[in-house]
């Protein structure tokens, strides 16, 4: 089940907004981050209904590559974190898109930007962007919002993020579902992955629910960023 591009389709003027606020930086990376964004959500969205009642232990990978122009995108689905009985399921799954034919004087923005939701790579025709999706499952609503909805604690240390797209969703009388979308940079998901201990939050309107890795599940994560993701460090 997919859900539809026009179920996620927002007028752009707020998105630049939100994103020029958090960033301050140039408009025309901003514009292009976020339609690039916009259309790959919609394919990147996978069906709830099957999602909670996979096993801790597995996790899988799902790929397209954009024929026109070569627009790559790897997303792991199923990377499963451990919560408390009855409260919920909760699963951190990452995706990368590597885009080539960019503009040689967009790329030199993004270099001059020091942007760091976006890594220009070799060749220089060609960035990497990284999304984060984090997807609950339960009985009662949180009502997740954009602004501030996650917490990352990363060896005691917390990291707040703030979510580009959240999604609510009816899966059958007793299990909602609710999936928020982030913008993740080499250097959090460098902190994440390296992590002894990392726990997470997120926090709705009408409750939190609190997730933390479990060992299968952070090295899910750190075979996929091996892998596809490729974060550098400074």
């Amino acid at each position: 089940m997919r859900t539809s591009s026009c179920a996620w389709e927002q007028p752009l003027a707020r998105k630049q907004r939100r994103v020029s606020r958090l960033s301050g930086r140039y408009l025309t990376v901003t514009k292009f981050v976020l339609l690039l964004t916009a259309c790959m959500l919609p394919t990147l969205f996978g069906c709830y209904a099957s999602k909670p009642y996979t096993d801790l232990a597995k996790y899988s990978v799902e790929s397209t590559k954009d024929e026109f122009d070569g627009t790559a995108t790897h997303r792991m689905t199923f990377n499963r974190l451990e919560t408390t009985a009855g409260r919920g399921t909760v699963y951190f799954d990452l995706a990368s898109t590597t885009a080539p034919l960019l503009p040689r004087d967009l790329i030199e923005k993004i270099y001059a930007s020091h942007d760091s939701s976006i890594r220009a790579i070799e060749p220089a025709n060609q960035f990497k962007l990284h999304i984060l999706y984090v997807e609950y499952f339960g009985p009662d609503w949180l009502f997740v919002r954009e602004d501030n909805s996650m917490y990352i604690l990363i060896d005691g240390v917390r990291h707040d993020y703030s979510a580009i797209q959240a999604k609510r969703d009816v899966i059958s009388s007793s299990l909602v579902g609710e999936t928020l979308a982030f913008l993740m940079t080499d250097k959090d998901l460098l902190a994440i992955v390296s992590g002894r201990e990392v726990k997470v939050r997120l926090r709705g309107d009408e409750g939190t629910i609190d997730a933390r890795f479990t060992p299968q599940a952070h090295e899910n994560l750190r075979a996929f960023a091996a892998e596809y993701s490729q974060p550098k460090g400074d």
